[in-house]
């Protein structure tokens, strides 16, 4: 269970060189995905390049204003965006959620409006250097209505990127707003998937399916980086792997899952998934338990176990059994089956 020595070394050339990072949550993401590309975002978003090693930068620790508008430094501080078309409901208790973004564009404001070429005489502009304004002049044909000031919206677009790392995409197109007018970035930048199995797109694929949890397999990039992690990060890692093994009860755990989890207990990881018991009664037997995030309803689809009076049992033995308040009588004479046996009659 380990990241292939040719592919951890060129993700962090990769890491190491980029100096504008986007990391991308898809919208059919698991929980674990999720919390391994928050994790990610974290610990690259408190670190710095200097002499093309990645050095945490102490100045930007976890839940301080600095990580959660991380903003890049043209010398040493990465600016690491992190985005997913559509937020998962069922991750409130994991770090970093205030990263998030539901835009990838941000680098360009686009004014748009309703427009009709035969309406429109001229489009002039110009720049008032007196007031510090840009002036946008839209002159209608003669005996046409102006444009209505109500139809303009305004908008950020563009998005600029050294390195894009994606997280339970299996599909480009499936990213939608976050994909769809970007299609030049995701064409021209190297990318990196990290999925449960090989994607067909990106520069590196990482297929997560020989790890207990994806969160494992980005803990091992950290490590290979050579990047610490902060109490925070932990917390996220560990809830991605506790989700995705049921709560090591998954057969994917082994001794490697648990080395994984001692270390980032150690790092003051806190434990915000927990499991939930849940009865079946499939062939008459109790199903086992399940993991569930804190503060997460599990339906429930099964009747409980409920222990009452006992159901009567008819019986044809003769007497009556009693059992505990369940009173089991003998079937009267006159309905007990008869047989004819050498012309007697038995009962």
């Amino acid at each position: 269970m380990m990241i292939d020595d040719s592919q951890l070394n060129h993700l962090k050339n990769l890491i190491v060189s980029a100096q504008n990072i986007i990391i991308v949550i898809g919208v059919e993401a698991s929980f674990d995905q999720s919390a391994a590309g928050l994790a990610l975002a974290q610990v690259l978003s408190a670190t710095r390049r200097e002499n093309d090693q990645l050095t945490a930068n102490p100045g930007l620790e976890s839940g301080s204003d600095a990580q959660e508008k991380p903003v890049a430094d043209s010398n040493h501080h990465k600016q690491i965006r992190l985005a997913s078309p559509k937020p998962r409901l069922d991750t409130p208790q994991l770090t970093g959620l205030d990263m998030m973004s539901q835009e990838l564009g941000h680098q360009s404001l686009t004014i748009s409006f309703e427009y009709s070429e035969e309406k429109v005489d001229k489009i002039s502009y110009h720049i008032g250097e007196e007031a510090g304004k840009f002036y946008l002049t839209v002159k209608p044909k003669v005996g046409v209505e102006p444009l209505d000031p109500k139809t303009v919206e305004y908008s950020l677009t563009g998005a600029e990127a050294d390195l894009l790392i994606l997280f339970g995409v299996s599909e480009l197109d499936k990213l939608n707003q976050l994909y769809f007018g970007y299609e030049e970035l995701y064409r021209n930048t190297p990318l990196v998937s990290f999925h449960v199995f090989e994607t067909d797109f990106g520069t590196v694929k990482i297929d997560t399916s020989t790890f207990s949890s994806t969160a494992e397999a980005v803990y091992e990039l950290l490590s290979h980086l050579g990047l610490d992690t902060s109490s925070d990060v932990a917390t996220n890692l560990l809830a991605g792997i506790e989700q995705a093994t049921n709560c090591f009860q998954s057969r994917t755990t082994n001794a490697e899952t648990f080395a994984v989890v001692a270390d980032l207990l150690k790092k003051g990881a806190r434990r915000v998934v927990k499991p939930q018991a849940r009865l079946g009664t499939s062939n008459g037997n109790l199903s086992g338990s399940l993991s569930q995030p804190i503060g997460e309803t599990v339906p429930n689809k099964t009747a409980p176990l409920v222990m009452g009076k006992l159901t009567p049992i008819k019986s044809e033995l003769s007497g009556d059994l009693e059992l505990g308040q369940a009173k089991v009588k003998k079937p009267s004479k006159d309905k007990s089956p008869t047989s004819l046996m050498g012309g007697r009659k038995f009962r």
